[in-house]
This record gives structure tokens, C-alpha cells and sequence, in this order.
């Protein structure tokens, strides 16, 4: 299993990421065969100030521009310092390692320590980033407007990390909400982008769903192409 790495400040046992994983198999909460694979993903909690740059790559990197952030382009390090407000995935299409970099200072905003529940949260919802082949890179693209495919990507994402949380922590499946970003309205917190996608999964099953999230499934791609009219709609209404 790949390292974790969090601040020495910070106790280890209480990022419950693996757990998470283990949940999920171990409960079968899935439909169909357990997706989700967290052997191979590291993820690391960065300071800013020595963030390491020149190891961070963004998941939607231009290969064209070299791929890692360098710390001698000031460009670069204005991008990271942007890109890495509270968690950046990278794709195992860009790293084989799929780390999960996390800032340090945003999870400590407040003061004191962090969080815990907040950093578990954002990570279940990074590692599945990590974990799949999404719906966003290269020719796995669902829908020709790329905003849509990113908003498809992070609506099944939600979908998929809230049931891991509910798994693990039944007594505060709603605590999830308090900790994600993704809503149509943020401010107000309403229309969370994981609704859209359980209504995705009504629309295709969650079978399907699993297989072309996670592994790019010719079948399941094939079978959510012929709605892809019908998902449109969905995701639209969830922007």
C-alpha cells in the first residue's frame, strides 16, 4: 500500500481513509463487485510554504507544458498555490502513483488543529478521483462540452464518496454535506451535485454506473452513450 503522509502535528489514527475503503468492501455497499481500490494511492498533507511544486501535477495538466509544477517558474507556482486551496487529485493517466495532495493550511484555517472529519471527508471524495477513470481524460470524455463532463465527474464522485461515508459513520451520514463544496447554489447549500447522480442511477443502475465510473467498462459507457440525451438533462439542471 502506498505511504501516507500527514504533518507530525496531526494524529495518524485519525485520518480513517483506509477504513473508509475497507468499509465499503467489506459491506458491500456497491452494486455488483467492489469498485474501489485505494492500494497504490498516497496522499500527503502539504504546508504551502514547502508544498514540494515540482512533484505536484494537476489533473487536468497540459502534457504539453511538461506536466509538474516547477518552482523556478513563478507561472507555475501562482498555479499551484491556486490548485491546491484544500485537495488536488492526480490521475493514475498522469502518475501511476495517484497521489492526493491535501493543504495543510486550509484543513488548520481555523486554528489549532484540524478537523478530522473534514479531512476525511475531502479524501474519500479525492481517493475515488484517484481510484477512477472518471469521465473527463482524453477520449474517455462523456460529452463533447467539457463542463458538463467535469460536473458528471463530480456529481458521481459526491455520489459515491457520500455512500462510503454513510457506511462508515451511519451516525452522521449528513456531516458528509457540512464538508463538501459541491452545491448549484454553495452559498445556500442547496442542490447538491450528488443528487443528480443518484438520479443518474436510477436512470442507467448503479451496475453500470460503478463499471464506467471506476473502469471505464466499453459496455456500461456504451449503454450511458445511448441516454447520454437524457444525462445531459440531468446534469445540466444540476449546474
Amino acid at each position: 500500500m502506498a505511504e501516507r503522509q500527514v504533518p507530525s502535528t496531526w494524529s495518524r489514527e485519525r485520518i480513517e481513509i483506509d477504513a473508509l475503503f475497507r468499509a465499503t468492501v467489506e459491506m458491500n455497499t456497491f452494486d455488483g463487485v467492489p469498485p474501489t481500490r485505494l492500494a497504490g494511492i498516497s496522499f500527503a498533507v502539504l504546508e504551502k510554504d514547502d508544498i514540494g511544486y515540482e512533484n505536484v501535477k494537476s489533473n487536468m495538466w497540459d502534457e504539453s507544458e511538461g506536466g509538474p509544477f516547477l518552482k523556478s517558474n513563478p507561472i507555475h507556482m501562482e498555479m499551484a498555490r491556486e490548485q491546491v486551496p484544500a485537495a488536488l487529485t492526480i490521475r493514475a493517466s498522469k502518475d501511476p502513483a495517484r497521489p492526493v495532495y491535501l493543504s495543510k493550511d486550509h484543513f488548520e484555517r481555523h486554528g489549532g488543529g484540524p478537523n478530522y472529519d473534514e479531512v476525511n471527508a475531502v479524501l474519500v471524495h479525492e481517493a475515488h478521483h484517484a481510484a477512477s477513470r472518471g469521465f473527463v481524460d482524453g477520449d474517455l470524455k462523456f460529452f463533447d462540452d467539457h463542463d458538463n463532463s467535469h460536473l458528471l465527474d463530480e456529481a458521481v464522485t459526491e455520489y459515491f464518496a457520500k455512500k462510503v461515508w454513510d457506511a462508515r459513520y451511519p451516525d452522521k451520514a449528513d456531516d458528509y454535506l457540512l464538508y463538501s463544496t459541491y452545491f448549484k447554489d454553495r452559498r445556500a447549500r442547496t442542490g447538491w451535485y450528488g443528487e443528480a447522480a443518484r438520479r443518474l442511477r436510477d436512470l442507467v443502475g448503479e451496475r453500470d454506473l460503478v463499471a464506467a465510473y471506476f473502469r471505464a467498462d466499453d459496455g456500461a459507457l456504451r449503454r450511458m452513450r445511448a441516454k447520454s440525451a437524457e444525462i445531459e438533462r440531468l446534469i445540466e439542471a444540476a449546474r
